[in-house]
């Protein structure tokens, strides 16, 4: 059967019936990038003489004169309105099967949108089935997805942007600015938000466009008079990262909660399937044969099996709510940025009318989507895509990362909580690892970092989430040192300033005084050393003095007790002549050009070294005080109760605690409150060491051969060196180093306070 002819926005649709079809590509398996358009409609079925879409028939948009050749895949806005019967839409690739989903569901006489990300047939066309009754279809596209170029995309945690009813609703032709300034990278093209209306006093659209821009024929959300609604937009951002949001008529109250970013050369790739079913709590589909709706209050937490691969950065989805007691809310979100339910929605529904809505979710260890109904309801969830990770292999001064993976934390871009080989991080030309974190200082003196970005740890311009693969931070150059922490870092340039991000260094009170971009740290010039603690700096100055700033938790300023905090530089009493710094987990170890060493904050497990113990005023000394048995020590390394020194004759020395064999001198341990040395004392068989790390419950070493060795707590193979260890209690152990599987040609090496090492290797 021939297509009948519209005349309609493109002059380029028909509907079919009946009829052949056109050969659909192969599912795109590599990932594309995002190329955000002025909203611009393609399709409205109320003009021109094809009149509306009917029951089981198809309509065909056929974009090939929009998108270029590459795209994979189309981000439209469908919108269903006049329409007389109980229906639901699906969109899918043109020349595939229908799949068993749906994209927009509708009711008798209503007009609702719905954001669909649909892949592409090679002749980029879309198929539009109704399945009852008669509806108009509205379709404004947003952007596509292409390979070879194009945005990445990163998602954030669910955080709201604006709320109106904490001020005033929109009026008739009014508009309200959405700022995502701090909340997405400043190279962003483009912002993925969740938009919601509530309290319309009539029937009204809501367009969001680009600041600066002019208001396009275009809708993102409609809203019947008294009703709330929500739908997902994916939008160009304007001047200074802002949205423009429109309301037609009447008053409304406009909430947006963040979902993500895209931008260039930052973030994962897009992979577009065509929709698939992962999710129906009314046949028990990923609820592991659980059959009915979720309780009031209920949640679930959804498997991601395959076609999800292993390391899915994250997922959209097409989430639909039917069967709803009461008037509800729906929120998805990850397990793994957070436990508790945010407080933000993805779906308002109301009972008699299914409701669907697209959400993007970010996938990391926990491999799952957590889905919460505030009243009872059915829920059905469709996969459109995934999201995944590219990068160039490292082919010189690599980097490999294992051990603990949770958040990204080892920037390999892998999913999985924990790597227990060693595997590469995405990054070419690193010259210095940073320590105590995930940080590297490439060969051109730039900086990348990677891991949790919660208080804006990665310096890239943004807070929240994290990045399992390595992003530039902004605006630093010629960098020649870099240290970090849980919450913050420091960078030392070749000039002698220093330079902080993350809370690092704030004002009590958290995240008073974070930034998510590098700030000069006044007061400094000349450093040539850095250091941190959780909330405390430090910099060794060309002098050989030693300045800090922050808190003074444990004594970690090294001024003594009485002070609580300094925002500027003060100096250290009684140094002189340092040639090196080191702190970490509220320790700090000062080594003078005569050899000497000297030691002040936390001396937990008596990690200093000293031989003091615990005073009644607590587990700390607060000012610098000699440790006799380390002079002639070339690097020490401090860990959470325990500490390594390389010495002069490349062998290494531990003190601390050893209840999980963090000492590595091969004692067991039977007690394991008990077990420490105070001072310190040598590892055996260690010998040609040319660097050493601690981490919570371990120690690691790098030779002059390039082999890494490992001792300590080995119960779900963290250490790298294979899953031997000898039980002790609750504990497996390894007591004595063991050489790390899988790494050569080391120069140096770093690890966390959580278990995660890193390693610069040829």
């Amino acid at each position: 059967m021939r297509c009948r002819s519209w005349v309609a926005v493109t002059g380029l649709l028909c509907a079919l019936l009946t009829g052949e079809r056109s050969t659909v590509a192969e599912t795109a398996t590599a990932a594309s990038g995002f190329n955000p358009v002025a909203p611009v409609r393609v399709l409205d079925t109320r003009l021109g003489s094809g009149g509306p879409l009917r029951g089981g028939g198809t309509l065909v948009l056929d974009l090939s004169a929009r998108l270029p050749g590459a795209a994979t895949a189309v981000v439209l806005n469908v919108t269903g309105t006049d329409v007389t019967a109980n229906t639901f839409l699906t969109l899918f690739p043109h020349g595939a099967a229908r799949p068993v989903s749906s994209t927009l569901n509708l009711a008798v006489g209503e007009t609702r949108p719905n954001q669909a990300t649909i892949a592409l047939s090679a002749d980029r066309v879309v198929d539009i089935y109704n399945n009852a009754g008669a509806t108009h279809v509205v379709v404004d596209v947003a952007g596509y997805y292409a390979a070879g170029g194009g945005a990445l995309f990163t998602s954030v945690p669910p955080t709201r942007v604006l709320d109106t009813r904490q001020s005033a609703p929109v009026g008739p032709g009014g508009t309200v600015t959405l700022d995502f300034t701090g909340r997405i990278a400043p190279a962003a093209t483009a912002v993925t938000f969740t938009l919601t209306g509530a309290e319309a006093t009539h029937t009204t659209f809501v367009t969001a466009w680009p600041t600066g821009a002019p208001r396009p024929t275009a809708s993102n959300l409609n809203l019947e008079s008294g009703g709330t609604r929500a739908n997902l937009v994916t939008v160009a951002l304007g001047a200074d990262r802002k949205v423009t949001l429109y309301n037609n008529a009447g008053t409304a109250h406009l909430i947006a909660d963040a979902a993500g970013f895209h931008a260039p050369g930052i973030g994962a790739g897009f992979v577009p399937l065509s929709p698939r079913r992962i999710l129906d709590t009314r046949t028990g589909l990923g609820r592991g044969g659980v059959v009915g709706p979720l309780a009031s209050g209920g949640q679930v937490d959804v498997p991601l099996a395959s076609p999800v691969p292993p390391d899915a950065a994250g997922v959209l989805l097409n989430v639909t709510a039917v069967d709803a007691v009461a008037p509800s809310f729906v929120t998805v979100w990850s397990p793994d940025q957070r436990e508790d339910r945010p407080n933000t929605s993805n779906l308002n529904v109301v009972p008699g009318k299914a409701v669907a809505a697209g959400v993007a979710v970010p996938v990391g260890a926990v491999r799952a989507f957590r889905a919460f109904a505030h009243q009872s309801l059915n829920l059905v969830a469709d996969l459109s895509g995934v999201f995944v990770f590219t990068g160039t292999p490292c082919a010189e001064d690599c980097v490999v990362a294992w051990g603990a993976n949770r958040g990204g934390a080892t920037g390999t871009g892998r999913a999985a909580s924990l790597l227990t080989d060693p595997e590469k991080v995405g990054l070419t030309g690193a010259k210095t690892l940073g320590g105590g974190g995930q940080y590297a200082v490439t060969t051109v003196g730039k900086v990348l970092a990677w891991g949790d970005n919660s208080y804006g740890q990665l310096g890239a311009g943004w807070t929240g989430g994290w990045s399992p693969v390595p992003v530039a931070v902004r605006g630093l150059d010629q960098v020649t040192a870099v240290v970090g922490g849980e919450s913050g870092a420091l960078a030392l340039r070749v000039d002698g300033t220093v330079w902080s991000w993350g809370i690092a260094f704030a004002a009590p009170g958290p995240p008073a005084g974070s930034s998510a971009t590098p700030t000069r740290v006044g007061g400094l010039a000349g450093a040539r050393r850095i250091a941190m603690n959780e909330g405390t700096g430090y910099a060794v100055l060309t002098d050989g003095s030693v300045w800090a700033w922050g808190f003074n938790t444990e004594g970690a300023l090294g001024v003594g007790p009485g002070t609580t905090h300094t925002a500027t530089p003060v100096r250290v009493p009684g140094l002189t002549d340092v040639e090196d710094l080191v702190a970490a987990n509220g320790s700090v170890f000062a080594t003078r050009r005569d050899g000497t060493v000297w030691a002040w904050g936390s001396n937990q497990g008596g990690k200093l070294g000293t031989g003091q113990g615990c005073a009644a005023t607590g587990c700390h000394i607060a000012t610098p005080t000699p440790v006799p048995e380390l002079t002639g020590v070339r690097v020490i390394r401090p860990g959470v109760d325990h500490a390594h020194a390389l010495t002069a004759a490349n062998t290494v020395l531990s003190w601390g605690r050893d209840w999980g064999g963090q000492l590595g001198t091969g004692q067991s341990c039977l007690a394991p409150d008990t077990c420490a040395a105070a001072t310190p004392v040598p590892v055996p068989g260690l010998t040609d060491v040319t660097g050493v790390a601690a981490s919570y419950g371990s120690g690691f070493a790098v030779k002059s051969d390039g082999t890494v060795w490992a001792w300590g707590v080995n119960g779900i193979g963290q250490l790298g060196t294979g899953p031997a260890c000898a039980p002790e209690g609750d504990r497996c152990v390894v007591r004595s180093p063991a050489q790390v599987r899988n790494v050569t040609g080391a120069r140096q090496l770093t690890a966390d306070l959580r278990g995660t090492v890193v390693a610069l290797v040829a």
